[in-house]
């Protein structure tokens, strides 16, 4: 075999294990980017369930207030503005990382 052949061969055959090394790079990689979207997944469902949670929190303290008495409905507005703030920090926390 000529030199030229020979320089070629070992090119090319340099060449595949560079790929071949690549492909297992990308494998990994793609394992890991589907366990990254899987854990993005798994927090934007743990803070949408936290986001629900103060909502409904929310939804009964302003039925309360409807239905208190006019002596004890001041106390139940400071509790519902304090949930109600808790309920929009969540959202704007939401937004920030979706």
């Amino acid at each position: 075999m000529s030199k030229i052949k020979t320089d070629r061969s070992e090119y090319i055959a340099a060449k595949q294990r560079q790929i071949d090394e690549w492909n297992a790079e990308m494998v990994i990689l793609e394992g890991k980017a589907l366990k990254g979207m899987q854990n993005v997944q798994d927090k934007y469902h743990q803070q949408l369930d936290a986001v629900h949670a103060i909502h409904a929190e929310g939804v009964k303290k302003l039925a309360a207030v409807k239905d208190a008495s006019e002596t004890s409905w001041e106390k139940l507005k400071a509790e519902t503005e304090n949930v109600f703030g808790a309920f929009r920090d969540s959202i704007d926390m939401f937004k920030s990382h979706f």
